[in-house]
């Protein structure tokens, strides 16, 4: 095993509470983020883990419900909203820490850092576009920076872990953040962390309406965009909105469904961009060759 493998490893081994022998768990967290508006929007996040076929993950933002729920092979995705920032949509991924094992990072370079007294060593994957930091006294992950950071020499965009208290056998972050440049994009705490999450069945069964999405032990090949036609922006609107951001369920057929705005332009812009990409046609993601329905995000710029 190369040795940057054996520092992310033993980062997992430290930190992994989702490894695949760990034990269930229930974990809430509150967190804010500054919107386009400059006002503080506050959230909650709650997850209940039993196993990796066997997840819930709530995110609620005042009146907005984000849910996904985790089986065998497959999870759902269920919204009450058709708005989800993007600032809370980059809170479950901090707070899983570590990439897939099913689509293994590919380690080029090492890089260390300095960060808040601490003395990193950086892994650098150029084709997965990241880099993951790691404390060199400790081990324990520090962040993520995007490898477009380190080209330049400038961090645009990171997210840092500090806090580590113990749980069970692991050290788990109880405070989070992310950033671009200086600027704090959203920030996190752990408000509760035990060992004992309810058993109620009926957290696990998808609701009524749920989008089903498959899941690949093995690295999945994503839905490639064929046919994407240009929005026109709205006659009506005084200002014209650079580009909205979307979330998009590719199905087998590769056709989007469940199209969620994360980063709204306004909302005579929002609708243009929604129906737009409805008629945007995919190939779908893979898994092991076979079509699967696969979540992917996408900018819809105007002129």
């Amino acid at each position: 095993m190369p040795d940057s493998q054996q520092v992310l490893e033993h980062a997992r081994q430290l930190s992994d509470i989702r490894s695949p022998n760990a034990h269930a768990f229930l974990l809430k967290v509150s967190f804010s983020f500054i919107n386009d508006d400059l006002d503080t929007i506050q959230g909650t996040y709650t997850e209940t883990w039993l196993s990796s076929t066997r997840w819930r993950r709530e995110t609620t933002i005042g009146s907005i419900r984000h849910l996904e729920i985790g089986g065998s092979g497959k999870y759902w995705i269920s919204d009450n909203s058709d708005t989800f920032p993007e600032q809370a949509a980059r809170l479950s991924i901090m707070l899983q820490m570590f990439p897939s094992r099913s689509a293994p990072l590919t380690f080029d370079a090492t890089l260390d850092r300095n960060s808040s007294g601490h003395a990193l060593q950086c892994l650098v994957a150029r084709s997965a576009g990241i880099a993951l930091c790691f404390d060199k006294r400790t081990g324990l992950m520090f962040g993520r920076i995007f490898i477009q950071s380190i080209r330049s020499g400038l961090v645009e965009n990171s997210c840092q872990y500090a806090g580590f208290q113990k749980f069970g056998p692991y050290w788990f972050p109880r405070e989070m953040a992310c950033f671009r440049e200086t600027h704090r994009l959203l920030q996190a705490k752990v408000v509760e962390l035990t060992s004992e999450p309810p058993a109620d069945a009926a957290l696990f069964t998808p609701p009524p309406g749920a989008v089903e999405l498959g899941q690949c032990p093995v690295a999945p090949v994503e839905p490639e965009a064929i046919s994407t036609p240009s929005p026109r922006g709205p006659s009506s609107a005084a200002d014209r909105a650079p580009y909205v951001r979307l979330a998009i369920v590719v199905d087998p057929q590769g056709h989007p469904q469940n199209i969620r705005i994360e980063r709204s332009g306004g909302k005579t812009f929002d609708d243009q961009a929604v129906h737009t990409v409805r008629n945007w046609l995919f190939h779908p993601g893979t898994c092991n060759g076979q079509p699967i329905a696969m979540e992917v995000h996408a900018d819809v710029r105007f002129w």
